[in-house]
């Protein structure tokens, strides 16, 4: 049976984690923050954390708890294995496209016990589903760009984006928006396609949209903003718009925009 270890609030999460990837790894970790999932008895402690030896490799340890005991924590730290596997056909598609202001991949790893070693690509990758890794892809259109040539662009981007072989999430914006709360379009797609779908690697999971309901999209959107009392708030690309502490390898966190030149931080 499993040995259990006493954790009673954030501060024995983060220690029991930082012992444990340190005896698991063999080298040392620094915490970023704590936050707390699910209520007594039940809770699960998200404990965000770097290597002393690299901080820009976030990662997350998940200890759950259960009365105050705690089970061996779980973490995505191997996903720096693949990173670079995963991000790279991505980034070379985005890089190759003339008309983005900005662009950027990130792959979202998956948390288990396994020790993945890096001829594991495939078997980490996994065939699809729910809790398969993926990579997040977004997009930022100069402001003010044409809706259809935006579209145009999108629809053929998609189509080279979806051979990468790789489950991905993209994410549309105009350059100065915040990607997450004013998207002009969004989507899941597996490497055959799959809008709408749940992330999947099924290659009969869909296709990419018509370039119309692309436009559509777009022009939905710019119609709500239009109409809101509050304008999109002003995003530079990098980090939290609202300069809030995120989690930096949680879903929905904001990612650094590679800007184009004349774009962004480069303007």
């Amino acid at each position: 049976m499993e040995e259990k270890v006493p954790v009673s609030g954030p501060e024995e999460a983060a220690a029991y984690a930082e012992s444990f990837a340190e005896e698991k790894y063999g080298e040392g970790f620094e915490t970023l923050r704590v936050d707390e999932q699910g209520s007594e008895p039940d809770v699960t402690y998200k404990v965000t954390m770097v290597p002393d030896a690299d901080p820009s490799k976030p990662f997350r340890s998940f200890v759950e708890t259960s009365s105050g005991e705690a089970r061996r924590p779980y973490d995505d730290y191997l996903q720096y294995l693949f990173k670079e596997r995963a991000e790279g056909p991505f980034l070379e598609v985005l890089a190759r496209d003339e008309l983005l202001a900005g662009y950027a991949a990130v792959l979202y790893g998956r948390a288990d016990r396994i020790m993945w070693e890096e001829g594991d690509y495939e078997r980490y990758m996994g065939s699809g589903g729910f809790l398969s890794p993926y990579v997040q892809v977004f997009v930022a259109y100069p402001a003010g760009a044409d809706d259809r040539e935006s579209a145009e662009d999108l629809a053929r981007l998609l189509e080279e984006l979806r051979a990468c072989g790789t489950s991905f999430e993209i994410i549309v914006f105009e350059e100065g928006w915040d990607p997450l709360r004013d998207c002009l379009y969004g989507g899941n797609f597996g490497p055959d396609g799959g809008t709408g779908a749940m992330i999947t690697n099924d290659p009969s999971a869909g296709s990419v949209p018509s370039v119309e309901r692309l436009e559509r999209s777009i022009e939905g959107r710019r119609s709500f903003q239009a109409m809101r009392e509050d304008p999109p708030a002003p995003w530079d690309g990098d980090g939290h718009p609202d300069g809030l502490v995120q989690d930096p390898t949680g879903y929905a966190s904001y990612p650094t925009i590679i800007w184009n030149d004349g774009h962004g931080d480069a303007r």
